[in-house]
């Protein structure tokens, strides 16, 4: 990653293939805003951009807009509050080798660094405190689903925060009544004679190894912690194996940590003064999720980011990307020169194309096409985020077929679609076709439609309208973005091989499986006939989108 720029929603999924850089912006993230002190000791050398070239330094700078009131007075308090955005700014310096070149600390507008004043001019850098990095934590769940460190109990684990804010609203009196039983108990059941002999010797043991020796001191060993009387708690689940939670199966184990963020958010956010924003970020949620539960992950994500919280995750799940959400998405991607890339699904910039003469008017979405996204999109052609090109057609029928086609050309070797990053998306039928041009536009992602010039979408009456439509659907998409079969799919096939045996192939196909399905008919004529008897448009379609 070398210059990245985001500008995200408050729910952000990130998809592109593997080492396209996805989980490098959550990392960058982390290490800005995270638990953890910056250092650059917690890299490596590959986290720098071309290290091998000499390359060793990084530069991370994040702004924080939509605080709330109580955020808003705290930070103006502190002098870090930005008077033109109200928002607050944090960057992070790190250089491999010349760690004494580190920084790290509140910024301005422009992203320089905000220093104390004093008579004498700008003094250290402004550098964010515990409770303040607190206040805009980020809640990071990688890949490696490390449910020791979030159901630890320390303050920066998910479990940690959240029993501090009830031991911090625990009575007094009933904390004093807890250590009197708990001390009692220990003294009646687990202060047997060894115990008592162990936490003797080991106290002896210290004091000779003191220099000076303290007046007294006394080494005990205790179930609890006094001064934290939560930080020895455990999650304990009972399935039919009663046990703690880290020793739970991975899938088991990724829910509970899931649904700590959820229910982190709803007690931290919630729109209470001084409860600290959080934003959270989750690398590859669905990792052992059933796809159901990926669906109801989706929901719960989406109503933190309405509430007001902000969710990132990393994803290759079509369950977890909705299309009537696609303004949210960021599509990453390596260039020629291995750098990452982002892109984002934009009405804005589609705009600015149409104003600029670089795209029709006619994209736009109405507002039936905004109502039909969600019945016209699923899981399936929720790929068209995932593929670095898309090959879009009506039905089943050119989607089988066109897969036969690609792995037997007339010459060449024969080319593997998926290896190639192409997507073959049907769109339910010739009449939706023209919606998915209009997100794919907004994609700016090659793409090629393949469409019957006389479909079975428009019968009777309709017939005289088709032609119109054909003529529309090749001015939204471009004429170089069509592929028009004459007078269909089926049409191409029996030009292609002669009525006569056509029919025959057909014929001999239904008697040997017994009947075919209209979707299964193309795609078995294909495999049976030699590739130079296939149509030459089937072979141009697969030619034309690898090309691009």
């Amino acid at each position: 990653m070398d210059h990245l720029v985001l500008y995200p929603k408050n729910l952000v999924p990130i998809v592109g293939e593997n080492g396209a850089g996805k989980s490098n912006i959550l990392r960058a993230l982390d290490l800005a805003l995270g638990p953890t002190y910056p250092k650059t000791k917690s890299l490596s050398p590959l986290d720098f951009f071309r290290s091998e070239h000499g390359e060793n330094h990084l530069s991370i700078r994040v702004w924080l807009r939509d605080l709330d009131g109580d955020d808003l007075a705290y930070f103006g308090r502190k002098g870090v509050l930005l008077p033109e955005t109200q928002a607050i700014g944090v960057r992070v310096d790190r250089n491999w080798g010349r760690e004494e070149e580190d920084e790290f600390g509140f910024v301005d507008e422009d992203g320089e660094f905000l220093r104390y004043q004093s008579s004498r001019g700008p003094g250290n850098i402004i550098r964010p405190t515990n409770e303040e990095r607190e206040r805009f934590s980020f809640l990071y769940v990688d890949a490696d689903r490390n449910v020791r460190q979030h159901l630890a109990t320390n303050q920066w684990s998910l479990l940690g925060r959240l029993l501090r804010r009830v031991e911090r609203e625990l009575p007094p009196e009933r904390r004093e009544e807890f250590v009197r039983r708990i001390a009692e108990l220990e003294r009646e059941t687990l202060k047997t004679g060894d115990l008592i002999a162990l936490e003797e010797r080991l106290g002896t043991l210290v004091l000779e190894q003191m220099n000076p020796r303290p007046r007294s001191l006394e080494l005990k060993v205790s179930a609890y912690d006094p001064w934290s009387l939560y930080r020895t708690l455990q999650v304990f689940i009972d399935d039919g194996f009663y046990s703690t939670a880290t020793e739970k199966g991975r899938g088991l184990q990724s829910v509970v940590i899931l649904s700590l963020f959820r229910l982190y958010y709803e007690v931290m956010q919630g729109g209470a003064e001084g409860r600290p924003s959080i934003i959270l970020g989750v690398e590859e949620p669905e990792i052992f999720l059933h796809p159901h539960a990926e669906r109801y992950l989706y929901e719960i994500f989406r109503g933190i980011a309405e509430a007001g919280g902000q969710v990132l995750y990393t994803t290759h799940s079509p369950f977890l990307i909705q299309i009537e959400d696609y303004e949210n998405v960021v599509m990453v991607r390596k260039d020629a020169e291995g750098r990452t890339q982002s892109e984002t699904v934009s009405d804005e910039d589609l705009e600015e194309r149409i104003a600029e003469g670089r795209a029709s008017e006619a994209l736009r979405l109405t507002p039936r096409d905004r109502l039909r996204l969600e019945r016209e999109f699923d899981a399936g052609r929720n790929e068209v985020f995932f593929g670095r090109k898309v090959l879009l057609v009506e039905g089943p029928s050119e989607r089988l077929a066109l897969r036969v086609v690609a792995a037997r050309p007339v010459d060449g070797d024969p080319v593997d679609l998926d290896r190639e990053g192409v997507s073959i998306i049907e769109s339910g039928g010739k009449k939706s076709l023209p919606l998915f041009v209009k997100i794919l536009e907004r994609m700016q992602k090659p793409y090629l439609v393949v469409f019957d010039e006389d479909s079975s979408d428009f019968s009777g009456g309709e017939k005289a309208r088709e032609a119109e439509f054909n003529r529309e659907l090749i001015d939204l998409a471009g004429a170089a973005n069509c592929i028009v079969m004459e007078p269909n799919l089926e049409g191409e096939l029996s030009g292609a091989l002669g009525g006569e045996r056509y029919t025959t192939l057909r014929e001999q196909l239904g008697r040997e499986f017994g009947g075919v399905p209209k979707a299964s008919q193309a795609k078995l004529v294909a495999q049976r006939v030699e590739p130079r008897e296939i149509p030459r448009k089937f072979h141009d379609a697969i030619r034309l989108i690898v090309a691009r």
